[in-house]
């Protein structure tokens, strides 16, 4: 069956030449069953001309038009509202999507009759080069076991069933302004299984405009809150000094060790008691976290010897880097096979 696919993407004065990339991306889609919902969230700049110009170019463009700038989240749910296919894709105004990215998701959600949201892998460019989601691919099993300190999915590569966003009365919480796709993916997790591609099928543009000091306080406050609504699912209050372990554990801060892993197995068995995470998914995530905050902590501080690290922490080490080389390895060869998309 060739399902109808909604894309569905805000825009507010962004680069002219980066909007152009970003549409003209999804127009030459190998999969052609899609309809293009642009909000025109109240934009002045030449944005407003060139999108009236596209949509009476390309009959699959539907543009809806703010008077005023109604910010990201609200206008989203506008766009998911009013979607009409069996599929919504997500999509930035900023990013390039691949010309196989929707087929590819659709195909995957018919192998996979059980995925509900499907998030591709990723590469950056712009400022930097890197991948931001998983390059390799993430069942629900570690997507939901990721949830506990980030989102595993990149928002723009996103595809989700819409009778599932419906069935469940899932939209995105329009009192949060930053991080929205990460609070939605956590409470949706609770619902139907999230998945990542490996392919990597999405170009993320990286620039200095995108999040500014305020914003990233408002994230860090926001992704704070969800991790503790996560935590809480799992039987457990997150009290000050927890935090401080989970976020050494999430690798953003160095602290205690001992308090660290007295944190982590508090979390392996409250789970073991819930049942709501995989128990196997947990612990090696957990131990992996452990393992990478030691070898940080003696990298800094000097102040671990090697004799607090024992051989499964060296076992870990080698299976990480080993990850990290094949990643690298497949970084190098984006860095220079990108170029054909983004230069045109």
């Amino acid at each position: 069956m060739n399902y109808l696919v909604s894309v569905v993407m805000s825009i507010f004065n962004e680069n002219i030449e980066m909007v152009k990339k970003s549409i003209i991306s999804i127009q030459n889609q190998t999969y052609t069953n899609l309809e293009i919902i642009v909000i025109d969230d109240g934009c002045t700049n030449e944005c407003k001309q060139f999108l009236n110009y596209t949509a009476k170019a390309d009959k699959r463009i539907k543009i809806i038009t703010h008077k005023n700038n109604v910010g990201l989240t609200q206008s989203l749910n506008e766009g998911l509202e009013i979607a009409r296919g069996s599929f919504i894709a997500r999509m930035d105004a900023d990013d390039i999507s691949l010309p196989k990215r929707i087929e590819r998701q659709v195909s995957f959600f018919k192998k996979n009759s059980d995925a509900q949201i499907v998030g591709t892998g990723v590469i950056s460019f712009g400022k930097e080069t890197k991948f931001f989601s998983p390059a390799f691919g993430f069942d629900h099993y570690e997507v939901n076991v990721q949830l506990l300190f980030t989102s595993s999915l990149c928002h723009p590569s996103v595809m989700i069933r819409r009778n599932f966003l419906k069935k469940n009365n899932l939209i995105y919480d329009e009192n949060i302004k930053k991080t929205q796709d990460y609070e939605l993916w956590e409470r949706s997790s609770c619902y139907g299984k999230l998945a990542v591609m490996s392919d990597v099928l999405l170009l993320y543009r990286v620039h200095d405009s995108q999040i500014s000091q305020k914003n990233s306080d408002e994230q860090i406050r926001v992704s704070t809150m969800i991790m503790k609504r996560r935590v809480g699912r799992l039987g457990l209050r997150m009290t000050d000094e927890n935090l401080e372990s989970h976020m050494a554990l999430k690798g953003v801060v160095i602290a205690s060790i001992e308090n660290a892993e007295q944190w982590m197995n508090t979390l392996l068995e409250s789970n073991k008691s819930r049942g709501f995470l995989n128990q196997g998914e947990l612990y090696k995530n957990l131990n992996e976290r452990l393992t990478l905050l030691k070898f940080r902590t003696l990298k800094k501080t000097k102040s671990l010897s090697h004799s607090n690290l024992n051989l499964k922490d060296y076992v870990r080490m080698l299976v990480y880097i080993k990850k990290r080389i094949k990643m690298y390895f497949k970084l190098f060869y984006w860095k220079y096979n990108m170029r054909k998309y983004i230069d045109r």
